[in-house]
């Protein structure tokens, strides 16, 4: 088995508990989640959808 490491991150708390409600209805909880995004981004090589600067108009 590989060493892990640990990530941390700062969100607002709503997002959180958002994410985590959403991570439940599918049957993972937020560090599976996050690991899966993290998978994707090594293997598309990028962020694995596209990326925009919702401030712009």
């Amino acid at each position: 088995m590989s060493e892990k490491a640990t990530i941390s991150v700062r969100i607002d708390k709503d997002v959180k508990e958002k994410f985590e409600q959403i991570c439940k209805a599918i049957g993972l909880n937020s560090s599976d989640a996050i690991n899966i995004f993290v998978r994707k981004v090594i293997i598309e090589n990028g962020i694995p959808f596209p990326v925009r600067d919702f401030n712009k108009k």
